[in-house]
């Protein structure tokens, strides 16, 4: 693991305190810290998800160039957060699904700050442009399944929806070919999912990242640090982690980092 020498040349060169990227981060714990105290009301096992956890493990906090926050729940507690959610977040804070912004339809929902605004890769005419944090629903599915719906989604449906200009204005009839095309592909793949062997958990259809990895891993969520605020975090995270990333201690290539952002304006 990385020596806080190590950390502090990290956050120097790229989120030192006052940064743009920093200020980023400190929005989308905000964030974090409203979904959290929600879901201890509630008793909704969320977790930190992804770059979050690695984040969490491997920085004690925000990978220093990342620029988003991942969580995510169990599908069967998936719709009930967001309902709780869309009643009980601040008024600054705003739950991002295709019922509360109709150019909005990935598998996935958003909570979204008003108080801000990003442009991303991709430059998607949402509603809502706000700086984000994403919450993912979990499900048991079939690796294999999970993958192909993730990547047709991705290539084809997102892509040919949205990338082709993203400078033109978005066309209404493009949206709902898009939504009528990943219904049915949720069902397609729902269904070949009853008949195919699925003991790991993965992300839900549509959804262009892989999890696969045993329940058990994951639930009872447990507790981690992160950015001196504890939030939930899988059950044996570390080996999460290496399902998701492999050798997660190592440091990518440094040159050549990809962020999600493009631009960032607080309002």
């Amino acid at each position: 693991m990385l020596n806080q020498e190590e950390q502090i040349k990290l956050r120097n060169r790229f989120n030192p305190e006052g940064s743009l990227l920093r200020q980023h981060q400190l929005r989308m714990l905000d964030i974090l810290i409203e979904i959290d105290k929600i879901c201890q009301k509630h008793n909704i096992n969320y977790w930190i998800d992804g770059g979050t956890l690695l984040g969490a493990v491997r920085h004690g906090g925000f990978i220093p160039w990342d620029d988003d926050i991942d969580i995510a729940v169990m599908h069967n507690e998936y719709t009930k957060l967001l309902k709780i959610l869309s009643k009980e977040l601040p008024s600054n804070l705003k739950v991002q699904t295709p019922l509360t912004d109709k150019h909005y339809y990935s598998p996935f929902a958003k909570v979204r700050d008003l108080n801000s605004e990003i442009v991303e890769k991709g430059s998607y005419p949402y509603q809502y442009n706000g700086i984000f944090i994403d919450i993912f629903p979990i499900h048991k599915a079939n690796k294999t399944l999970a993958k192909m719906s993730g990547r047709l989604t991705d290539r084809y449906l997102l892509s040919t929806t949205y990338r082709n200009n993203p400078s033109e204005p978005i066309r209404r009839k493009n949206i709902l070919i898009r939504f009528f095309c990943f219904k049915i592909l949720n069902l397609l793949f729902s269904l070949v999912n009853q008949l195919v062997k699925h003991n790991y958990l993965n992300y839900y259809w549509g959804t262009y990242y892989s999890l696969n990895c045993p329940k058990e891993d994951i639930v009872p969520v447990t507790k981690i640090l992160f950015e001196n605020h504890y939030f939930n975090a899988p059950r044996n995270y570390c080996t999460v982690l290496k399902y998701q990333f492999g050798n997660y201690e190592e440091l990518p290539n440094l040159d050549n980092l990809h962020t999600h952002i493009l631009s960032v304006k607080f309002k």
